[in-house]
């Protein structure tokens, strides 16, 4: 056995074997392996980011046409008419659909080698289970297995060298079971241990940018493939004036460096059959020409077929893309809805409904001092752990909540997190509960004026709400919330009003009636679609996507999840919370946990809130 003394090497008898020749050697190899090893990593890590380099740049500049190739009689594709057009058209690329024949797989190895000699780029897209069976059928040969589609499309890629990217339709609606980060960063490694240099691109939708959703994928994907609908707006195919404030959006949220390709529909959509007029769809390829980093045309537009379209998009593919001016992304909320004046907009206004869209935070009264103040450094400090961009104050067990949150909110400031203040309703206060909200009680107007006076002073307050709204219309008339928000509009426009509103409460006659008046949802989880409970996560996408249909996709749906224990329902498990909240980040527009967690108290549930705020 050899033993370390000073600088050389010594037996236990005391003899040194500095001079052994195995010794020698043996230090030779670390000191060899010390002065290599980080210059294999430096090369290891300068290798991964030319290979991440590579793929965004092959996705740049792209004026192309996406599905609706012409087809022979055989059902092939009919390579030479669709070649010809492209060529016509001065594509640059184009998007092969996997769906409509069993024969797509043949016919897009025969394709790629005469794309090639036209320089067009290709991309191969492949259908998410929603588009596959049971439902309709899958793409062939691979049907589900989307592994082997990233593998053996990385593998033609080696080949083909015009095979650039591939993709998956609706990506974002496949994501909460089939497409799960670690699922789908297994499906990309199979692929990128083929061909490192080939693409990604998702196809995602306008509301689908959630900052969770972004930060668990993003080192996954090379591009976004954003098909535009206005969804910022009516939700159609006829306004095209959203165009460059959607893409300035989407570029705040995923950064600088994403190349985002706008997919503009010329042909209609199954919502839709009436709409995307040629006029419109010159508008919006115009648009997106001066704004993204590509256009692609959805369908491919035939001469013979749709010739109006086809001379538009010619047109409009010879002026080539303009060089966007880029900003710095923007502190939170990131995704923001302007509201509509008549059925366009021409530029893009600030909206309540921003304040909604991107929050992740906490909620209740913070812990208290001996003193009976807050303890608000202990608050933000934790809430700075757990990456919270939001803190919702509940004036609910303390005389002295309004004064405090004067306090607190110039230092929440200094730490970009936003606040948000919840009220009691007649339900939870006196005689029923054995304090109001101080210090204007029951007077909501007063309160909607003070609040929206502190908020012109205060920035970072920037929604208010009122605890169970849906079970306090009695007082909550359609008439009288209407002059409370007024008095807090006229002093702050951008102030928000986003109400606690539960599941069975919430209907399409309380849609109808208050969704005007409302800036946003918060709901509060509780499974009620399934009986009632804190102990299934599992209808919460479900659950979210209701609302959404009652209000509308222009209205953010806030995820209210109880850490805390129900008075009536019981405790939560960390299992049930890590579950809740991870569907929450993947289907609605915002999470609030329902209490803060005490990193010592509760030092489970902390974490997770933790590790998922923070992306991991």
């Amino acid at each position: 056995m050899l033993t370390c003394i000073g600088a050389s090497w010594s037996a236990p008898n005391g003899n040194s074997l500095k001079a052994h020749p195995m010794v020698s050697v043996h230090w030779e190899r670390m000191r060899l392996i010390k002065f290599l090893l980080p210059l294999v990593l430096f090369c290891f890590v300068s290798q991964a980011a030319s290979h991440a380099t590579a793929r965004r740049e092959a996705l740049g500049g792209v004026l192309g046409t996406y599905d609706g190739e012409p087809r022979l009689k055989n059902g092939h594709v009919d390579l030479d008419t669709l070649l010809s057009e492209l060529n016509e058209l001065k594509a640059n690329s184009y998007n092969w659909l996997l769906w409509h024949a069993e024969t797509d797989w043949d016919d897009l190895h025969e394709f790629l080698p005469r794309a090639a000699k036209q320089n067009i780029k290709v991309w191969v897209t492949v259908v998410p289970p929603t588009e596959s069976s049971p439902k309709y059928h899958d793409a062939m040969p691979f049907r589900q297995d989307y592994g082997k589609w990233a593998e053996e499309i990385a593998k033609l890629s080696l080949r083909e060298k015009n095979l650039v990217a591939w993709s998956i339709d609706d990506f974002w609606a496949n994501s909460k079971k089939t497409f799960t980060p670690d699922a789908f960063k297994k499906i990309i490694e199979q692929g990128r241990k083929v061909n490192p240099n080939l693409a990604f691109i998702p196809c995602l939708y306008y509301r689908d940018y959630k900052p969770v959703f972004w930060t668990q994928y993003k080192e996954l994907f090379d591009g976004v493939l954003f098909p535009y609908k206005a969804e910022s707006g009516a939700h159609n195919l006829i306004d095209a004036s959203l165009v460059e404030s959607e893409v300035a959006t989407i570029r705040a949220l995923i950064g600088e460096d994403i190349p985002v390709i706008v997919d503009v529909y010329a042909s209609v959509h199954m919502r839709f059959p009436d709409q995307s007029s040629p006029k419109y769809t010159a508008e919006v390829i115009e648009r997106a020409r001066r704004s993204a980093d590509g256009v692609m045309i959805y369908c491919h537009q035939g001469k013979a077929r749709t010739p109006e379209k086809f001379a538009i998009i010619k047109e409009q593919f010879a002026l080539g893309l303009e060089k966007p001016v880029k900003k710095k992304s923007a502190a939170y909320p990131i995704l923001s809805t302007p509201r509509q004046s008549g059925s366009m907009v021409l530029k893009k206004t600030f909206s309540r409904h921003d304040v909604g869209r991107g929050v992740i935070g906490t909620y209740g009264a913070p812990s208290r001092l001996p003193d009976g103040h807050a303890d608000l450094q202990k608050l933000l400090t934790e809430l700075e752990d757990i990456h919270a961009n939001t803190y919702h104050w509940a004036f609910h067990s303390y005389t002295n909540d309004w004064e405090e949150i004067q306090r607190f909110l110039p230092l929440a400031r200094a730490k970009k997190i936003n606040v948000w203040i919840t009220l009691m309703p007649p339900t939870e206060s006196p005689p029923k509960s054995s304090l109001y909200s101080e210090p204007f009680r029951l007077d909501y107007e007063r309160w909607a004026v003070e609040m929206a006076k502190l908020s012109l002073k205060e920035p970072n307050l920037v929604a208010w709400s009122v605890d169970d709204f849906t079970w306090n219309l009695k007082l909550f008339t359609p008439e009288y919330l209407g002059k409370v928000v007024v008095a807090s509009h006229t002093i702050n426009p951008k102030l928000a009003f986003i109400p606690c509103c539960y599941f069975t409460k919430t209907d399409a006659s309380f849609a109808k009636s208050y969704g005007p008046l409302l800036d946003g949802v918060l709901f509060p989880y509780r499974d009620e679609s399934g009986g009632a409970n804190l102990t299934n996560p599992n209808h919460v996408t479900r659950e979210v996507e209701t609302l959404r249909d009652l209000f509308g996709p222009d209205m953010p749906i806030i995820l209210d999840v109880y850490a805390s224990a129900h008075s009536r329902l019981g405790a939560t498990t960390t299992d049930y919370v890590e579950k809740a909240v991870g569907n929450g980040m993947t289907s609605a527009d915002g999470v609030l946990i329902y209490k803060h967690q005490d990193p010592q108290t509760n030092a489970e549930k902390y974490q997770v809130i933790k590790r998922l705020f923070s992306g991991r």
